[in-house]
């Protein structure tokens, strides 16, 4: 749950991507910028929805404190894949 937590929070970050791709490359949700795209419900509609199952859960302290851990788990991840792109093949 907290990669995923990463990954929808990033749909957020991913608004102002999209502008800058459509804008500055010309690109769009149909071509060259379909992962920043927003889902077709909106982004922030999805978010406020995972963000209330997650609530809604209930999850004791102990489930709380792992779902942090694997949002900072991914967090770490995402910035060691960015900073180690030039090996990515």
């Amino acid at each position: 749950l907290g990669w995923i937590y990463v990954s929808e929070g990033s749909t957020l970050g991913a608004a102002f991507l999209f502008k800058e791709a459509q804008a500055k490359l010309g690109l769009s949700a149909e071509f060259g910028a379909r992962n920043l795209a927003a889902y077709p419900e909106g982004r922030m509609r999805v978010w406020k929805r995972f963000k209330q199952a997650l609530d809604d859960a209930n999850f004791s302290k102990e489930d709380q404190d792992k779902v942090i851990a694997g949002a900072l788990e991914g967090f770490a991840r995402f910035g060691h894949l960015l900073e180690n792109l030039d090996q990515l093949k």
